[in-house]
Parts: structure tokens; sequence; C-alpha cells
């Protein structure tokens, strides 16, 4: 998101093959509820959360 949805600016910020970054975006819009293009302050907010509070998240009942 924060290059623009450029992914071969993404690469290389990150290092990263442009291919790897369209896989990874491709698998989070997989999991997600919400794709990452159709609303991207909604995903922001919660890579946001993720980062402020990794603990938010659950692997499952306990």
């Amino acid at each position: 998101m924060q290059c623009g949805f450029n992914t071969a600016r993404a690469a290389a910020g990150l290092c990263a093959h442009r291919n790897t970054v369209e896989r990874r975006v491709s698998r989070a819009d997989e999991l997600s509820a919400v794709k990452v293009e159709d609303n991207p302050t909604h995903v922001a907010a919660a890579l946001l959360v993720l980062d402020i509070a990794p603990d938010i998240v659950t692997t499952g009942p306990n």
C-alpha cells in the first residue's frame, strides 16, 4: 500500500522479487474477507493493529 500498489516498487523496497510480492498479496486476498485493493484503509488499519498488538490474533479455540 505504501508503494501505491506498485509491485515492482514494493519488491525493490523489500529486496524481494516482484512475483514474490504478487504471490503474497494474492495469498493475503485469499485469506482475508477484505481484498487489499478493494479497501486499502481497512487493511492498513488491520495491519496497524497487528503491529501494535500482535497477541490479539488467536490460532484457534483454546
